[in-house]
């Protein structure tokens, strides 16, 4: 088994209830009478179980689901957004997926690898017991409970699209990248290029044909399509969990007009000056950081996505983060805030973008058109720059 602890990772609950928004709450049959039972004893005039037919639960063998909204969270919430049932019972009386949360686990030819969520608060701040100290084992053994089917495939991996790729040459390639993350003498930006300019000397371009249907569009044209479509996608359109690819190849075969290019993003000083860049740019690499160590951004980790693309479409999450931010701030038209206030906007974006991204379900035309568009080096290195370095 390896090493599944996130070095340099922390987490202890904060109790702030931020995981008990949005998500719906896998309820297993088992759990179905405690909770109708608590449900009365705490008054609960609201509460309501369906059956399980949610999309980002499919994988889940629980019977019910406990529906939650960002403008309808958990019932069992007080006003402190404390949760009743932990408070009055106890942490194990509380639903499985609720005592999981934010761990979750994902299995490979190697074993098990640990991921946190960061829609979690705890995690967005690095708050708490570092996960070296923490016995995963109840953990891992909740999440085989809860995902009993979730046996991903990885014998049909690709380094590019139909070029195989050996998990124990991944997991090689994987180091390298995970050793320029870790590179402290450099900045955000250095470190993406790093990983792109690595990816670059892997060789795989004479795989790939430029097809017919990008022969003579304009690159910087495609490159401003990819980062409108993709900035819509995760803060523009809350209920969309995939690109709406007819309009997309539309516009990309019929350029009538220029694209708005959104990334000419001007700060004033002032603003600029209270930013603790230290700050943001750490969480930020911890992001991409933890989801690469999680193994889920290609693959059967997601969508099937060759690494390549998966990488590449992960730095472009990363490009689109920061650019919300940068727009965020921007907008803001009242006193200027603290360091503490605007980290607290990224915070939010990175919270929102996890709950975005952990829905993304890609239609196979969305993942063909990410091979082609996004197994580009050349197309990342001139997106990292004109975000990260304009």
């Amino acid at each position: 088994m390896p090493e599944i602890h996130l070095p340099n990772i922390n987490f202890s609950c904060t109790n702030c209830g931020n995981c008990c928004l949005s998500y719906g709450i896998p309820i297993f049959e088992n759990e179905y009478e405690n909770i109708n039972f608590m449900a009365r004893e705490l008054k609960i005039p609201t509460f309501k179980l369906s059956l399980n037919q949610s999309k980002s639960s499919k994988n889940v063998s629980a019977k019910y689901i406990l529906g939650l909204s960002k403008n309808d969270p958990c019932v069992f919430l007080d006003q402190a957004r404390l949760c009743n049932i932990h408070k009055q019972y106890g942490e194990k009386h509380k639903p499985k997926i609720c005592q999981l949360f934010p761990y979750s686990f994902t299995k490979t030819p190697n074993g098990y690898y640990v991921y946190l969520s960061f829609a979690s608060s705890a995690v967005l701040y690095n708050y708490g017991q570092p996960l070296k100290l923490q016995n995963l084992d109840s953990k891992l053994a909740d999440f085989e409970e809860i995902y009993p089917d979730l046996n991903l495939n990885w014998q049909n991996c690709y380094i590019v699209d139909g070029v195989k790729l050996d998990f124990s040459k991944y997991l090689k390639i994987e180091s390298e990248i995970m050793v320029m993350l870790n590179d402290t003498t450099i900045d955000l930006a250095r470190k993406l290029l790093a990983c792109n300019e690595f990816i670059f000397r892997l060789n795989f371009q004479d795989t790939l044909l430029i097809p017919d249907i990008l022969k003579g569009i304009d690159e910087h044209y495609i490159d401003n399509l990819i980062i409108k479509y993709f900035h819509n996608l995760v803060f523009k359109n809350e209920y969309q969990y995939d690109l709406p690819i007819e309009d997309f190849l539309r516009d990309l075969v019929n350029p009538q007009k220029p694209v708005m290019d959104i990334t000419d993003v001007k700060l004033s000083v002032a603003i600029n000056e209270k930013i603790d860049t230290d700050r943001v740019e750490e969480t930020l690499i911890r992001y991409i950081y933890c989801r690469i160590f999680g193994k889920l951004y290609f693959g059967p980790g997601f969508n099937n996505l060759s690494f390549v693309a998966g990488l590449y479409h992960l730095i472009l999450i990363i490009l689109i983060v920061k650019l919300e931010f940068q727009l965020a701030i921007r907008s803001i038209n009242y006193n200027i805030p603290d360091a503490n206030d605007i980290f607290s906007i990224l915070v939010e974006i990175v919270r929102n973008t996890e709950r975005k991204f952990t829905m993304l379900s890609y239609s196979r035309q969305t993942i063909a058109m990410l091979e082609v568009l996004l197994t580009c080096p050349k197309r990342i290195n001139r997106l990292i720059k004109k975000i990260m370095i304009n």
